[in-house]
């Protein structure tokens, strides 16, 4: 059995009841169901205790299961991410060392003065 028809087999708080165990979303959960998104391996094993249901591949649909090249993609988009946020955190770095206010900053990279602070690694009250 699979976890949407273990769903539609219990009543209708089931679905809140699995998420709020999880401490997840109840979307989080539909898109488990639908196959939009598969659990982590932790939820996994969550699951399977909670249902009784296996937790085996054929229980998830194969469109969950990420390909070699979807795991590469992922990979470049992280890394890119990384990169992007290292190029903004040199920047901001470099106008606050110029003498530019946290609010002035933060107006030019759309953001709030409380990230602005994070990335500087300054304390969050401003002198």
């Amino acid at each position: 059995m699979r976890l949407g028809e273990w769903l539609k087999t219990n009543d209708a708080g089931a679905a809140y009841r699995l998420a709020t165990m999880l401490c997840v979303n109840r979307s989080t959960v539909s898109r488990w169901v639908t196959g939009e998104r598969m659990p982590s391996a932790l939820s996994i094993e969550a699951i399977a205790k909670y249902t009784n249901l296996s937790v085996g591949a054929s229980d998830w649909p194969a469109a969950e299961k990420p390909t070699d090249q979807d795991l590469a993609r992922r990979r470049r988009k992280a890394k890119d991410r990384k990169l992007e946020f290292a190029k903004r955190a040199a920047r901001i770095q470099s106008m606050r060392r110029r003498g530019m206010t946290t609010r002035t900053i933060a107006a030019e990279f759309g953001i709030s003065q409380t990230m602005v602070m994070k990335i500087l690694g300054a304390p969050q009250q401003e002198a």
